[in-house]
């Protein structure tokens, strides 16, 4: 992403955490250098999950980290 090096993972709740059981996400984290830059989207009932995720990898992708 940008040229830095990132992590694209994808996974589904246990309930065991702030989300309840069974709910997928998708998320991007990049070294951003002095940073971490993190994008996510969730399986959530009201939203489009796989449409979200095109979103998010368009948005990732066209990223340009600036001098």
């Amino acid at each position: 992403i940008a040229g830095q090096q990132a992590l694209v993972s994808e996974g589904e709740s246990t309930g065991q955490g702030l989300l309840p059981a069974g709910i997928r996400s998708y998320r991007y984290v990049v070294d951003w250098g002095d940073r971490i830059l993190v994008g996510s989207t969730y399986d959530i009932a009201t939203q489009q999950y796989e449409r979200n995720k095109q979103v998010l990898a368009a948005m990732m992708n066209s990223l340009q980290r600036l001098p």
